[in-house]
């Protein structure tokens, strides 16, 4: 199991950003991916360690991202010097772009 795999599999948690989200589906990554890593401990306890070490990865690298911030909406605030406090879908598009991102970076090394 690699971290790209992990932020793959959180995708199916994430709002879309259309209509509102479905009981299953949050807005936020970090969320997303604990929510993915228990799925795959409920498949294979023996894995709770591996896979706890991937999603604490994948979340360190989000809160990096982050920097000061504590969302994807004011972090776009703060670095959109155009943008006014961001609607929930325009936060969650950029969530979306974010997730992409994070996965690409962490297959281009491998992981």
């Amino acid at each position: 199991m690699k971290t790209s795999e992990l932020l793959k599999s959180s995708r199916q948690y994430v709002w879309d950003g259309v209509g509102m989200p479905t009981y299953c589906q949050t807005s936020f990554l970090c969320v997303a991916v604990g929510m993915a890593a228990g799925d795959f401990i409920e498949k294979d306890e023996s894995c709770r360690d591996a896979i706890g070490a991937l999603a604490n990865k994948a979340h360190d690298r989000i809160l990096e991202r982050l920097d000061t911030c504590t969302s994807v909406s004011q972090w776009l605030f703060k670095n959109s010097p155009s943008c006014t406090w961001p609607q929930a879908v325009t936060a969650q598009r950029e969530r979306l772009k974010w997730l992409a991102e994070l996965i690409a970076e962490f297959e281009a090394k491998g992981d």
